[in-house]
Order: C-alpha cells, then structure tokens, then sequence
C-alpha cells in the first residue's frame, strides 16, 4: 500500500486547547481509509507544527516539523509515489505566491503526491494537466491575501487598545507596587481593571530610587532594605540586586506601560510606550537622577575599600606607571584581624605590590586634607552651595536622558547596519540631534558648577561633607563629572590634577602636612593666588617629566614650610 504522511499546522498555540488538532487528524485517518493509504504513525515521521505563523515566513526555518519533512525528502527517507496530506495548501504557506509556489513545486517535483483535504483536491507529482498548476496558484494567492488582511485588521485592533489603554485597561497585570483596582458593580468574572492604586512597595521603590541617587549600589540597596525589615514582593528570601536592577531601570514607575509580544520565543517590545496608564510612583527626573548615577558607577566599577578610598575611587591613579591605587591595612592584628584603634590605612599601586613600579605607600589619612584642597581650587560649590546644589540636581537628570539617548542611537546605528532602511535613518539623525542638545546643555551645566569663585576656604572646608556616605559620594561624583584625573607620585606625594584631558595644577604634601599649590595656566594661577595669596611658577606640562621632577621653589612662593 502506498504510505502517507499527515502534516497539521496552527499559527496560534491556544488552538491546542480547542479542536484543531483532533479535527484535522480525524480528517487525514479518514481519507487513508477510504483511499487504501497506509498513515505512518511512527513518532520521526509525525509532522506537527503548534503556534508556528505561515504568512511571514517562519514557517520554514530549520526548526520547524515541515522543513524535517522537506528534509526527509530531499534524503529519500521518505519514498517516491508517497502523499503528504494536509487540511488545504495554506497549512504549507500563507506567503505570496512567489515564494509558496516554488516549494510547493518541489514536493511534487521531488516524487510526493499532495492532497488537501478541505477542497478534496490530490496534485499528483507526475500529473501533466496544467489546470492543477493554475487552480494551486489560485488558493496560494487567496491565502496569502486572506492573511495579510487578517493581519491588518489585528494591527488595527491592536493599535485601537493601544491607543486607548490610558483609560481602559489592557489587563490586570501590573507592577508588584501597584494593585489593580475594580468596578465593584462590574460583575463580569473576567471583568478588566478601571486602574491600579499604589501598595505598601511602592514606599520602598521610593528608597530605592533615592538611595541609587545617594550612590549606594545595587547590592548595597538589596542589604539595607532587608536589614531594616522591608520586604521584597514575591519572594520570602527578600532583597537581591536583580530585584534592585529591574526597579531602578522599569518605565512603569513613572507610569509607562511597555506593550510586549512573543517573536520567536523571544519577548520584544512592541509600539511606542503608553503614557499615563499606571500611576506616577517616581517623577522622571527623579528616574533620571538614578540612571545617571547608575552610569556614572557602571563607568567607574566601584570595589569593596574603606570610607577614606571612596573618594578617590575612578579618579586616582599612579603617577609613574598608570595603574590603579588600592588600599590596605596595618597594625596588630589578634587571631588574623586587626584591632581597632590599631588599624592604619594605607594606599599604594597596585603595580608596585605586585613589584613591578617603585612608587611607595602613603597613608590614606594624610590624603583628605589633599582631595579638600583640589575640591576647592577646582571650585566645587555645588557641595555646599543650594543654588549649585540646583544645577546638580539638572545636571543629573540631563546626564540620565543622555544615556538613554545614546544607547537607543547605538540601537538605530545596529538596526540600519544590518537592514538598510530609509525610516532607520531617518531615526539615527533625529536621535544625533537629541544626543548633541544633551551633550551641550550638560556641558554648560559643567561649566555653570565651576563657574562662582571660592575665595574663603575656610568657610568652604566647614560646611563640607566628607564624612557621610552620601557626601563622599557626591564629591566623587562631581568630580568624575568634570573628568578630573588625579595622578599621585606617592614618592614625592606629589598630585597631578587633569581635568578635561588638560592639566590643572599641582599639589604637594610637604612639611608638616602643608599644602602647596602650583598651576599648569592662568586661569587656576589667579584661583591659587585668590584662595591662597601666594604666586608660584608654572609646573612642567610634559606629564612624561611629572613622575621624576622635584618641585623646586624658584623665589616665587611665599608660602611657609618648603
């Protein structure tokens, strides 16, 4: 008896519930039966494919039951005079005719009969009537038509839930901090939420953002709100940085909602995001102000070192070799430990502990006097000062949107590189305008939190925080901010201050603790002459001189102790 294979396809997976599959099957046993075929049965040779769309092609990947079946015949496992049977020829293809009619013709071409059971119709492989040719060009247009209007009107109906999602909800789903919120009249049991309100997490999603703005990081974050019994929804084991991470970087908080869809096993975004569908949790300058935190701790990866380090931590580097600074301590030590009130902290090159630069330690207590002073000739009034305290605050949130901007450009850029589009363009220029406005604008703001002069150190070094987390934090931030580059010659405990790629000015450690001062320029000759009262001479610019050249006073400086 002549063997015949049954291939039954759905595009959508809930079909599987219904009776797609029984019916179509039910069919193909019939037609064997009543046509002497032998159904092979054998589980290698059962072609299904569930939840798999013909319109767009995907049909025909590699994975899939009806590109096995292709291979089995190309490999002769599946023998000539043999029928494949399907429910009608849109089961192989609902494509244009172009690209379903050459497969089509291969089956037929490769010695396998096709019959469809809904219009009854067997194409034989060795027919010679045209009329066949003609009559499966017919049904493949009228499908792929069928579908492509299907589509549109999906799209449509899509677009029309999109488009008023503000006020009718999509579903019940929704963020852990938020409930959905029910007409009490409403007594539909799969009825759709009227809103959602804000839950007791939305307190905590309000700490998290402010502590990531504060500098605490996502491990950090995780520790503290379990120490202080906050609990993490959906999970008994509380707070992990996952968690931290998915609130810190979602739009639902401030009240976007992110439409998705399934593309081939994988979730992507899908429209534009709805404005205004959840209720605002955190406003967006606020989301903002952590993203640009986040990306200023993601540039500078943040290591386990004392409060003292932290302010030196992505800014300070060794002056003879390059290499980064770490810290270690020193004292008595009992059963492994030091001792408190023993401990001594230190920093050296990291080359240098592994023997490969000659540069020495230098204890890290003598160092916060040095970080004040460069806060000071660098101007930083932002650290005590509310106005300048505002242009942080702006300069954060432009910081935040410039990130984001710039990777959706890196995005566009991937997009066009593999598939030329015109509307891609159109997108990547659009977005380099948007990046160069953010770039100028959080330029100025620089310039604008070194603009005032600080004349009273005094009064500067009094109101400044160094001693809190969230001060050393900012300090560190600032800095970062204007690009500052600190190089330390341990040896001669000598401190080279670059800020934006172009050298500042001097400082060295020297007798009794006291600090001296010299610029690279005019422009921090006349601050040190302003905070300091004295005139030194230009340092030497030549940064490979730097690390071997002692300071040498040529009758300029007035200060005391050198």
């Amino acid at each position: 008896m002549t063997k015949a294979y049954s291939y039954i396809r759905f595009s959508d997976p809930s079909q599987a519930k219904g009776d797609s599959y029984r019916r179509q099957f039910e069919a193909t046993q019939r037609y064997c039966k009543e046509n002497n075929l032998t159904l092979v049965s054998e589980t290698a040779y059962v072609f299904f494919d569930e939840g798999v769309s013909a319109f767009d092609g995907s049909l025909h990947d590699d994975e899939t039951s009806l590109s096995k079946f292709y291979n089995f015949v190309k490999e002769g496992a599946i023998p000539v005079g043999s029928t494949l049977i399907i429910e009608s020829l849109d089961r192989l293809s609902r494509e244009r005719v172009r690209a379903a009619l050459p497969r089509f013709l291969d089956i037929l071409n490769a010695g396998i009969n096709i019959h469809t059971l809904q219009s009854n119709k067997t194409y034989l492989h060795d027919s010679t009537d045209d009329y066949d040719l003609f009559q499966s060009i017919l049904e493949m247009s009228r499908s792929h038509k069928e579908s492509l209007w299907k589509s549109v009107r999906l799209l449509e109906a899509w677009q029309n839930k999109h488009n008023n999602a503000a006020t009718i909800k999509l579903s019940k789903v929704c963020p852990a901090w938020l409930d959905p919120v029910y007409d009490e009249n409403d007594g539909n049991l799969k009825k759709k939420p009227i809103g959602f309100a804000p839950n007791d997490f939305a307190k905590a999603v309000k700490k998290i953002f402010q502590y990531t703005i504060d500098g605490y990081g996502r491990e950090t974050i995780a520790r503290m709100l379990n120490e202080e019994g906050i609990n993490a929804p959906r999970s008994e084991l509380g707070w992990g940085s996952s968690g931290i991470y998915k609130v810190i970087t979602s739009i639902s908080v401030m009240g976007y909602h992110q439409p998705t869809t399934l593309i081939e096993g994988k979730r992507v975004n899908r429209g534009e995001p709805i404005k205004n569908y959840y209720p605002e949790v955190i406003d967006p300058d606020t989301f903002e102000k952590a993203r640009a935190a986040t990306e200023s701790r993601n540039h500078h990866k943040a290591r386990k070192h004392p409060p003292e380090f932290q302010i030196w931590q992505g800014l300070a580097t060794c002056a003879l070799c390059g290499s980064r600074l770490h810290s270690y301590g020193t004292g008595k030590k009992v059963k492994g430990k030091l001792i408190e009130g023993n401990k001594q902290r230190w920093i050296r090159c990291y080359s240098a502990k592994r023997g490969k630069c000659e540069a020495v330690s230098i204890r890290l207590d003598k160092l916060e006097p040095v970080f004040k002073e460069i806060l000071a000739k660098l101007n930083i009034l932002a650290l005590v000062q509310s106005s300048a305290s505002e242009i942080n605050a702006k300069l954060d949130v432009v910081t935040g949107k410039l990130a984001a901007e710039r990777a959706k450009l890196k995005r566009f850029r991937g997009d066009y590189a593999t598939r030329d589009s015109e509307t891609i363009l159109s997108l990547i220029y659009e977005a380099e305008d948007v990046v160069k406005a953010l770039e100028k604008q959080e330029k100025d703001y620089i310039a604008d939190l070194a603009a005032d002069q600080i004349v009273d150190k005094a009064d500067f070094f009094s109101r400044l925080d160094l001693e809190s987390f969230t001060g050393r934090s900012r300090a560190n931030s600032i800095l970062k901010r204007l690009k500052v580059q600190i190089g330390i010659n341990t040896s001669h405990q000598r401190f080279h201050i670059v800020k934006d790629g172009k050298p500042a000015f001097d400082l060295v450690l020297g007798k009794e603790d006291k600090i001296g001062a010299m610029p690279a320029n005019h422009e921090y000759s006349a601050i040190i002459q302003i905070q300091d009262g004295t005139f030194t001479p230009f340092i030497n610019n030549d940064e490979n001189d730097m690390g071997d050249e002692e300071y040498e006073n040529e009758g300029y400086d007035t200060r005391d102790g050198y």
